[in-house]
């Protein structure tokens, strides 16, 4: 068994160590398990995790090997330290005070056996501050109120909206399925607070009800009721903070609105079935939507209806979606159609070059970038940096965020004479440690609403151009990346060098397989794409 020592280094240069025999991605858990942790979590609540640096400083079969060791480290991060206290003789560390930790610390400073204070004016503003709830009900004795349960913080840095009920020194808490983050709440559009409310209203009559007509005055006493008259949208949130990636979370986020628009006062658990479900999907149907976002929010749907069953909140002989050929009155998810012919010629990937040289339209510019670059989707290329590799080595190095949880290696690709050229045209200057798209971010904005904006305005470019150079098909974003692994198949290209850019698998070749091609063999493969 593993023994990891780790460090987590606040924006404040507070330094948390610990040691886990756990994975560290799991012990780490985007910080939800240092929100108790003083010091360290009001860090992690004021600035979120991804402020906040994390990495492996030492790993041992021996558990003393690893203590000896943290505690070499702890004493080289003097009065900076926040970490628990190791019983045992320092081993001083193989790096630099200035190597681990970034900075160095105060060697005058003593470590003290008690965590150090806060001493961040912010952080003291933010511990006292009480959240002050939405709405207040009182309800068959019972309080309600409509606030931010700060006591899970979710992965994209805010915490979820729920109705606390109080009774008697016990709480209860639904999901609503919106969240917030403690200094804009209750900051929400028209629309979203009268959902909230309607949402608010119907629970707190529900509660008085059950109450009433079950005769109960502990509230703690209504378990199996209370989960009964539950709702898919509180399924669909619990199951939405347990999903890894943004986007995912997004995808539940906006089926969520969608319900809210279906059934306002929200789909009690009990009355799921394929009916109710099936009006989700009608309603999609005549609101325009193709077969693909429909699959994509009807999936979140089923998804958390399996986990309403595996939970106990949802019956397994309500499963609204069809298994097999025998089950004629289930829901049937809306098939994609196959995107075999998703790709451009090379003529007409030279119409677009030239175009672009003559207009300088930034968004073409930005779907020629990833054709040019493996297919490279819009949230790599938004986390795209120059940094030592591309000065070094003459390539972008990115790991792929849509596959980061199963494939945690980087992959490279080769920068080119038409990247260089379509930098200059796009007037972007390369600068050390520095956004290669940084003009298109916007600050105010998380990375999942940029992404939305860009492909928006990419895919609205691409479908003018299509029908102005009367290109072959009506072309989006991801023709891309397909027009990429197409074009590279076609000239020659080695299967495991076009995997290698694409981060992807390819014919069963494992996708694994990274370093077999030097940036310069890569160059000249990557040259013939234009």
């Amino acid at each position: 068994m593993k023994h990891r020592g780790y460090l987590i280094i606040t924006p404040e240069k507070d330094v948390y160590g610990g040691i886990t025999t756990l994975e560290l991605n799991k012990r780490w858990n985007y910080g939800n398990g240092y929100v108790s942790t003083p010091t360290l979590g009001d860090s992690i609540r004021l600035n979120g995790w991804d402020a906040m640096r994390a990495f492996e400083v030492f790993s041992s079969e021996s558990k003393t090997e690893t203590e000896m060791a943290m505690r070499g480290i702890q004493d080289l991060a003097g009065g900076h330290w926040i970490g628990k206290k190791y019983k045992v003789l320092p081993t001083p560390p193989d790096k630099t005070a200035e190597e681990l930790f970034g900075f160095t610390p105060s060697k005058s400073i003593i470590v003290k056996e008690t965590v150090t204070p806060l001493n961040n004016a912010k952080m003291k503003q933010k511990q006292t501050k009480k959240m002050q709830p939405m709405a207040v009900r009182t309800a068959a004795g019972v309080k309600c109120e409509l606030t931010l349960d700060t006591r899970y913080l979710r992965q994209d840095g805010q915490y979820p909206v729920t109705i606390r009920m109080y009774q008697n020194g016990k709480y209860k808490y639904l999901q609503t399925g919106y969240s917030s983050t403690p200094t804009t709440f209750p900051s929400f559009t028209p629309a979203e607070e009268d959902v909230l409310m309607k949402r608010f209203d119907s629970v707190c009559s529900e509660l008085t009800q059950q109450l009433t007509r079950n005769g109960i005055t502990d509230i703690m006493s209504v378990g199996a009721e209370t989960r009964r008259t539950s709702t898919l949208e509180d399924v669909m949130a619990a199951k939405r903070d347990m999903m890894d990636t943004q986007a995912t979370r997004n995808n539940y986020t906006s089926t969520l609105k969608i319900l809210a628009k279906i059934y306002p006062n929200g789909l009690p658990c009990e009355r799921i079935s394929s009916v109710t479900v099936g009006r989700v999907l009608d309603w999609l149907n005549t609101n325009g939507y193709s077969p693909a976002s429909s699959n994509i929010y009807l999936s979140a749907i089923k998804a958390s209806i399996n986990y309403g069953i595996y939970k106990g909140w949802v019956k397994p002989e309500q499963y609204p979606f069809k298994k097999n050929a025998y089950e004629v009155d289930k829901v049937v998810m809306p098939q994609s159609p196959k995107r075999d012919d998703h790709y451009l010629t090379l003529d007409e990937m030279h119409k677009l070059w030239a175009h672009f040289q003559e207009t300088k339209n930034p968004y073409l510019g930005m779907f020629l970038f990833s054709y040019l670059n493996g297919g490279m989707n819009i949230a790599d290329m938004l986390k795209l940096k120059f940094d030592d590799f591309y000065f070094k080595e003459g390539g972008f190095r990115f790991q792929r965020e849509k596959t980061r949880k199963k494939n945690a290696f980087k992959t490279a690709v080769p920068v080119t004479k038409w990247t260089d050229e379509l930098l200059r045209i796009m007037e972007i200057e390369p600068q050390k440690d520095c956004y290669v798209f940084a003009k298109f971010l916007q600050m105010d904005k998380d990375d999942a609403k940029n992404k939305a904006n860009i492909s928006t305005y990419i895919n609205k470019t691409m479908w003018r151009l299509s029908e102005m150079l009367y290109l072959s098909r009506k072309v989006s974003m991801t023709y891309a990346r397909h027009t990429y692994c197409t074009i590279a198949t076609k000239i020659g290209a080695p299967y495991s060098m076009i995997e290698t850019a694409m981060a992807h698998s390819l014919g069963g070749v494992s996708s694994h397989y990274i370093g077999g091609f030097s940036m310069d063999e890569m160059r000249q493969w990557h040259e013939k794409l234009l």
